[in-house]
């Protein structure tokens, strides 16, 4: 199987969020899976918007194989930025390979905002504990 290229982006919320203003540190669940990623043989990066305090750029995303996004509610609108600046470039720069873009998180409600764009898309869990997954 040949090595991917796997980058998770923890993208920033808006201004005034306090994970935007106050998240000093990355979430677990990126690097967990970056690990796992390296162990299996594959090149992964872990991008937090917060921690770096700028903006990912397409630059940075483009080479990447597998865009994995890991958004909680506040930051579920700049992740489909992201996504969506991706699957751009990939398909200027790369028509013939596609893309694979997924988000993971804790964004309440928000199913119907990345179904329908062919996203994959993982809630760990509901208000009420129910774990979901698609």
């Amino acid at each position: 199987m040949p090595t991917k290229k796997i980058l998770f982006v923890e993208p920033s919320g808006a201004p005034s969020n306090v994970f935007a203003k106050f998240m000093a540190i990355p979430l677990l669940g990126p690097i967990y899976l970056a690990t796992i990623a390296r162990k299996a043989g594959h090149d992964a990066t872990v991008f937090n918007e917060n921690i770096m305090k700028r903006s990912i750029r397409t630059a940075d995303m483009v080479e990447a194989d597998v865009l994995c996004l890991s958004c909680l509610t506040a930051t579920i609108g700049r992740g489909k930025v992201i996504a969506q600046e991706y699957r751009a470039a990939r398909r200027h720069d790369r028509p013939r390979q596609g893309d694979r873009t997924g988000i993971s998180g804790r964004a309440q409600g928000r199913r119907q905002t990345v179904m329908g764009h062919g996203w994959w898309y993982s809630r760990q869990h509901d208000a009420s504990g129910h774990r979901e997954g698609f």
